[in-house]
């Protein structure tokens, strides 16, 4: 599995797991940044059986990481409460499965079916975030293995969000979810600003953490 990481907020999630002073800057956190992801790193393995591996890819203040989720498995499959909470810990701008990791989310038929059609879902199989990786994944493995039909375009639940705001326009009722919309926006465009302005002066970051390129 591949996890792509950002480094302002994986800045902020060590700032509040080591509980440092709210005061601690970013700078003072990047001096010590390889010792604090360390023992950060080594207790989501415990906690949950997720390993964050080598650094494999980076770009600004954006790293992918290698990341081995084989201890999660519990008897034929992943315990995907483990899974989905190790990961969240890392708080991932999107994650990509690797056709190894589908012998540790499923087993038997299901597996050999989804291997074997590898090259069919991969693409819609990568760059999930993190609330998509679960429903995307079991979906596939229905289609692959029993022939369940593709998710409908109306299925979406971005499309049935778009309908359900054109039928409040229609209606003239005010969308109760506007406010939630317009935060979303805003902290969207909070969170592409804080990466351009880190994308100059971290351009190394990822090596800090102690891993290496």
């Amino acid at each position: 599995m591949f996890v792509t990481i950002s480094l302002p907020r994986i800045l902020s999630t060590l700032k509040s797991w080591h509980g440092l002073d709210p005061a601690t800057t970013d700078d003072e956190i990047l001096v010590r940044l390889d010792l604090y992801a360390k023992d950060f790193f080594n207790s989501i393995r415990t906690d949950y059986g997720v390993s964050v591996g080598q650094l494999v890819q980076e770009q600004g203040s954006l790293g992918v990481f290698q990341v081995d989720i084989s201890a999660t498995r519990r008897g034929t499959m992943a315990d995907w409460t483990l899974l989905i909470g190790g990961l969240s810990m890392l708080s991932p701008v999107c994650v990509s499965l690797a056709r190894e990791d589908v012998w540790i989310l499923c087993d038997g038929l299901v597996g050999k079916a989804v291997t074997a059609n590898w090259s069919v879902c991969e693409a819609a199989l990568q760059r999930l975030s993190l609330d998509e990786l679960h429903p995307h994944f079991e979906a596939w493995c229905g289609k692959l293995a029993w022939g369940n039909p593709e998710p409908q375009p109306w299925d979406d639940p971005d499309m049935k969000e778009i309908e359900t705001r054109m039928r409040l326009d229609e209606c003239g009722v005010p969308d109760p979810l506007a406010k939630h919309h317009e935060q979303q926006e805003y902290n969207r465009l909070e969170i592409e600003a804080e990466q351009e302005r880190q994308r100059a002066g971290n351009a190394d970051w990822a090596a800090r953490f102690g891993f290496g390129n």
